[in-house]
């Protein structure tokens, strides 16, 4: 990466730790960001990132990034909404099993 992709990389982190908290009010997520600063800072536009990258290493990067955003997700679940209409959802789910109907 060049010294203009690590600035840019710098400036996107800490740009977003200082306004992470009101963005947390709007739609735009943190993935959101990083998403776009990802596609700023790659061919798409300044091209800062040179090194070649091989498929492995992509499936590498998307199965851990796929990993952090499940556990992320799964600590943001209310446990007490969840058990109020597990019944319902279990019904349905064993109603598709059901053969005698």
């Amino acid at each position: 990466m060049t010294e203009l992709g690590w600035v840019f990389l710098l400036t996107v982190v800490v740009g977003y730790a200082l306004v992470s908290k009101r963005l947390s009010r709007t739609l735009i997520t943190g993935p959101m960001v990083f998403v776009v600063a990802g596609l700023l800072i790659g061919p798409l536009a300044i091209d800062a990132f040179d090194a070649p990258v091989s498929n492995q290493v992509v499936g590498v990067v998307l199965e851990v990034t796929l990993a952090l955003v499940l556990f992320t997700d799964a600590l943001a679940t209310d446990m007490r909404a969840t058990t109020k209409t597990i019944g319902p959802v279990i019904r349905v789910l064993l109603s598709r099993f059901d053969t005698s109907a």
